[in-house]
């Protein structure tokens, strides 16, 4: 006998574990195989899913951006626009204010001329009545003295 020839117990384990092998492989390694493929085909979906959501997500995103910074525009026009109508009403207002606060002025200047003129004409009327008063009284002492004369 050779030394090649000669077979040691790993020698003998090998072959049988060969042939277990090849008993697992006819028994289960289609099995494995389908199952590795569905496996590897499902999570090949699911990438692709993945990377659709992510598409998809992130288009949503764009279009959300998009109507923010719209509306953004929008409100902001809406804004300015606003501000110049309220401008422009409070300048209305203020003119009309302006214009109410002079004629009330015009109207007291008016008054207090009126007044003035009035409370002149009766001091003058008074003075004038005092004046009358003097001379009634006059007239009333001339009256006395010629009832308290002789007649004569």
């Amino acid at each position: 006998m050779s030394k090649t020839a000669k077979n040691t117990p790993a020698d003998e384990a090998s072959p049988a574990t060969d042939s277990m092998q090849q008993v697992r492989e006819l028994l289960f390694g289609e099995y494995q195989r389908t199952v590795d493929a569905s496996l590897e085909q499902a999570f090949s979906r699911l990438e692709a899913l993945r990377d659709e959501t992510g598409q998809a997500a992130l288009g949503l995103e764009n279009r959300l951006l998009d109507q923010l910074q719209r509306l953004d525009k929008d409100t902001g026009s809406q804004i300015r626009s606003l501000t110049e109508e309220l401008r422009a009403e409070l300048q209305s207002v203020k003119s009309a204010l302006d214009q109410r606060i002079d004629d009330l002025q015009t109207l007291m200047q008016s008054e207090h001329q009126r007044m003035t003129q009035e409370t002149q004409a009766q001091l003058d009327r008074l003075e004038s009545a005092k004046t009358s008063r003097i001379q009634l009284a006059g007239l009333m002492r001339q009256l006395a003295d010629s009832l308290d004369a002789p007649e004569g």
